[in-house]
């Protein structure tokens, strides 16, 4: 069965969005709810809430991707830091680095769809 929770935060001014719908769906991004919520240098934050218009090179239609958090952290010299960030297991992350890196080879027209969105998700978590 798969981790999935609503996280309540302690200090809802801090999150820019409707905080009745964040939904942790491991107990990493539980962590990083928490993380956001409690550390007092970050500002503002959200989970799943900005939307990144792009085209699909499959399907050659325009579609949005939600990354998993936005914040925004205040440095030690004052300035601000404004992170989009996306939370997966090592294994997902280093499947896609290899299939970038061409060593990974797709054996069904299923995974390749799911690889090839995740790849295309990681080129834009590097841009941005």
């Amino acid at each position: 069965m798969a981790y999935r929770t609503i996280f309540n935060p302690k200090t809802p001014q801090k999150y820019a969005g409707d905080t009745s719908k964040i939904e942790c769906r491991s107990l990493w991004e539980r962590n990083v709810c928490k993380f956001c919520d409690d550390h007092p240098n970050v500002l503002k934050w959200s989970s799943e809430e900005i939307a990144i218009p792009y085209t699909n090179p499959i399907d050659k239609k325009i579609h949005n991707y939600y990354p998993d958090f936005y914040y925004e952290m205040q440095n030690q010299d004052g300035t601000t830091k404004k992170v989009v960030a996306e939370v997966k297991p090592q294994k997902e992350y280093q499947m896609a680095l290899l299939l970038q890196e061409k060593k990974l080879e797709v054996p069904d027209q299923k995974s390749l769809k799911k690889l090839k969105r995740f790849e295309y998700d990681l080129k834009w978590l590097r841009k941005i």
